[in-house]
């Protein structure tokens, strides 16, 4: 049975000097530099379907004013996970969207995460 597209998606915050782009003679985008790396990293620990986010990003979410209109988005803290590459350990969360959490998988977990819902106040 097809349940549509099963998409893996990493969502970081890239500071400025972390992250290169090019605009190539063919009209497409070149990126490059440890924050995209990261979050290649990052996407590629999700399952099909996963929407993970880094804990950069969710703090960056967090001060956005009228994001978490209605109590949305949801995100499960999934816990502290070393993804492949140099990158330290790292909070992980899942932006959900009912209460079913899949595990991330092929990275090792440095400390469950708490199983709460972050969801964003007004």
């Amino acid at each position: 049975m097809f349940a549509g597209p099963r998409v893996r998606i990493g969502i970081h915050y890239a500071t400025p000097g972390t992250f290169a782009y090019r605009l190539n003679t063919d009209g497409s985008l070149s990126i490059t530099g440890m924050a995209y790396k990261y979050t290649e990293a990052l996407s590629d620990a999700g399952a099909g379907g996963q929407v993970l986010l880094s804990h950069t990003a969710w703090q960056q979410l967090r001060g956005v004013e009228g994001c978490p209109c209605g109590g949305f988005p949801v995100m499960q803290q999934l816990g502290l996970f070393q993804l492949d590459g140099p990158f330290s350990p790292d909070w992980v969360y899942e932006v959900c969207v009912i209460s079913v959490f899949v595990r991330v998988c092929d990275v090792g977990c440095c400390f469950c995460g708490w199983g709460c819902c972050c969801i964003m106040e007004l």
